[in-house]
């Protein structure tokens, strides 16, 4: 058995299951803290969208503070998690981080699709010909 008591080594963790709610041990480390708030730096660094600041504030505020386990697991996942571009291109939930859809998610991938043309075709090839990029506005 374990305990869930403040200040303890280990947190608890409340994860919904089929049957009800099951409590389980989780344990953060400095490693694990310092590189979310890392990866939510650069995110800042290279976002356009100047409207993602303050959830992203909020983000660093709670992880810094230790303040809810259920939403630091949630952070880590959109940080650290990426769209996947399938049959559908990519879908995803608006939103802030890299599971989600938004102005980095775009840019990012748009990068990708140009580094892969260059890769194919050569960057001369690309110029001159061009690119057509299309939306489906349903």
């Amino acid at each position: 058995a374990f305990s869930c008591s403040p200040g303890e080594k280990f947190r608890c963790l409340v994860i919904q299951k089929k049957g009800g709610f099951h409590t389980t041990p989780f344990q953060s480390t400095t490693m694990e803290t310092d590189s979310l708030i890392s990866a939510i730096s650069d995110y800042q660094t290279y976002d356009p969208d100047p409207g993602s600041k303050p959830e992203l504030q909020s983000w660093l505020d709670i992880i810094t503070a230790y303040q809810d386990i259920i939403k630091i697991a949630e952070i880590q996942t959109r940080m650290t998690n990426r769209l996947k571009f399938g049959t559908a291109g990519l879908r995803a939930k608006m939103g802030v981080g890299y599971d989600r859809m938004n102005q980095l998610t775009v840019l990012l991938a748009t990068q990708g699709v140009l580094s892969h043309l260059w890769n194919t075709f050569g960057k001369e090839q690309v110029e001159q010909c061009g690119v057509c990029v299309g939306y489906d506005g349903r």
